[in-house]
């Protein structure tokens, strides 16, 4: 997993490379987490370039929805793969986020 973050005047964009699984799942969420505490005004997070999220990656995405909507910051999801799609849908957590086509919209 790796995750490249670019600010933009407006937004901050989380790009998500590879897997979010049990053994990167912490390091996903603290990652997000430190950006949280950079109080952008709405946070993307770009899954384009995500193959795979686990149990654990849920958890990680949970807690990140949670901090964001403490500190008033807006998260939207987007470029989700078939594959994230289902996973999302399947679990009920397309309910927490704020689902966009691309990261423009």
């Amino acid at each position: 997993m790796n995750v490249t973050v670019t600010k933009e005047k407006d937004r901050t964009i989380a790009e998500i490379f590879g897997r979010v699984d049990t053994t990167t799942a912490p390091e996903f969420q603290k990652l997000i987490t430190d950006v949280l505490t950079e109080k952008p005004t709405r946070l993307v997070l770009d899954c384009a370039q995500l193959e795979y999220i686990s149990s654990a990656g849920l958890r990680a995405l949970l807690i990140i929805a949670k901090t964001a909507k403490a500190a008033g910051i807006n998260v939207n999801l987007c470029a989700l793969t078939d594959f994230v799609v289902d996973v999302l849908a399947t679990s009920g957590f397309d309910s927490f986020f704020d689902i966009k086509k691309d990261r423009n919209a």
